[in-house]
């Protein structure tokens, strides 16, 4: 079994993608049946697909996803992989210490960056956005940081009710 999770859902989608040929459900309408049959063997030789489970333990809590997460806490040799798009706490974790876990976490540069954003710091919001790029993030992502820290700080200074 295989868990991969993080607050950076483009590289931990980037990882998801390697897997092809794989057999996905949804976390929140999966059930203990649906994934015992997915998880028996497809062919004559034994092999089994992969089956990803996105979002297994985010949402909404229920019976049937407490009945699954337990069945995949016993049965950790199955050809499972779980997606989670939000960081998972390690207490979650410890019920899974056979898995192989990848977190991908949000880079703590990039919010050093955007707090170097105010007038006449062009110079060192070159620096850090140089620094950024050779850490391999995504400049999309980056730009929509960007823009969303404009946005935070025109509402900062415009709408004195988003302060109280």
């Amino acid at each position: 079994m295989q868990i991969i999770h993080g607050d950076n859902t483009i590289q931990s989608y980037q990882a998801l993608s390697r897997f092809e040929n794989a057999i996905s459900l949804d976390g929140s309408q999966v059930t203990l049946a649906r994934i015992r049959q997915e998880s028996e063997p497809q062919d004559l030789f034994g092999n089994t697909q992969l089956l990803i489970i996105n979002n297994l333990m985010g949402g909404t809590k229920s019976k049937a996803k407490e009945s699954v997460i337990e069945f995949l806490s016993k049965h950790q040799d199955l050809n499972v992989l779980l997606y989670e798009t939000k960081k998972l706490p390690a207490t979650t974790l410890k019920k899974f210490s056979k898995s192989t876990i990848e977190n991908y976490k949000v880079e703590n540069n990039l919010f050093k960056f955007l707090d170097k954003f105010r007038p006449n710091n062009q110079k060192e919001i070159l620096e850090w956005y140089q620094k950024l790029l050779t850490n391999k993030i995504e400049v999309e992502y980056l730009f929509a940081m960007i823009l969303r820290q404009i946005r935070l700080l025109i509402q900062a200074k415009f709408d004195k009710t988003a302060l109280s």
